[in-house]
């Protein structure tokens, strides 16, 4: 006989470790449109819309990651910018205090068109490669959530020898293109090279909190099958 029990864990709540961080520490998910998280506690009802799920899930965390707006290249000719339906939602329907860890487009973090993309174009380079006018266009697309977005992460996948033959000539293409951003956001670089990485992540972050820098931890459902429960797991480690 198999018995299957169903536990309903208490609602995972981030903000007594904030306090404890003095508010340099942000943890959310990757993404919040989960209906099955009412099994958690995070959600009371299924929504309509995935922007609906907004109110409650700022309940449990002061953070999350919009990474919809990464998967933008469709062509040469046809980069697809944030729908303001999702941009105005967003900022309405969370507290001042919340903050939003934004994927910049691919359209500018990819250096060739995907393998998988139409044969015409299939991994052939792309021209809006860190395109300082389409981050524009993207930037001035999230004006309604002025003051909620915390950083904007460029993710570049990993970089082959043929698409970036060194860490120097990835800084050499980046560093101009970072000067040139506004002023007015905090941007990171999400890294699929390891030989990039020069320190331990896990000691970096150490260092950062203490020195008030703002530090952003989201999570996706592969450890846990649940992100809410591998930031359980993480606030109890931190406890």
């Amino acid at each position: 006989m198999l018995l299957y029990c169903s536990m309903r864990p208490n609602p995972i709540s981030v903000y007594p470790l904030v306090t404890k961080f003095k508010s340099h520490l942000y943890i959310g998910t990757c993404s919040w449109n989960y209906p099955e998280w009412q099994e958690i506690g995070i959600y009371s009802q299924k929504q309509s819309k995935h922007y609906e799920y907004l109110p409650e899930y700022a309940e449990h965390f002061n953070s999350a990651e919009v990474d919809q707006w990464f998967w933008s290249l469709e062509s040469p000719e046809l980069v697809r910018l944030p729908k303001q339906e999702d941009v105005e939602a967003y900022a309405r329907l969370t507290p001042d205090t919340f903050r939003f860890s934004v994927k910049a487009p691919n359209s500018i973090t990819l250096t060739h068109f995907y393998k998988q993309a139409s044969k015409e174009f299939a991994e052939k380079p792309n021209p809006h490669f860190l395109s300082t006018k389409l981050m524009t266009a993207f930037t001035k697309s999230l004006e309604p959530l002025k003051g909620k977005i915390g950083v904007i992460v460029f993710e570049f996948e990993y970089l082959n020898k043929s698409k970036m033959p060194s860490l120097d000539a990835f800084l050499d293409r980046v560093g101009p293109f970072l000067d040139d951003l506004p002023g007015d956001h905090e941007y990171a670089i999400e890294i699929r090279n390891p030989n990039f990485l020069k320190e331990d992540i896990s000691e970096l972050v150490k260092k950062l909190i203490p020195k008030k820098f703002d530090v952003y931890a989201n999570f996706n459902n592969h450890l846990e099958g649940s992100a809410p429960l591998s930031i359980r797991k993480l606030l109890e480690a931190l406890a």
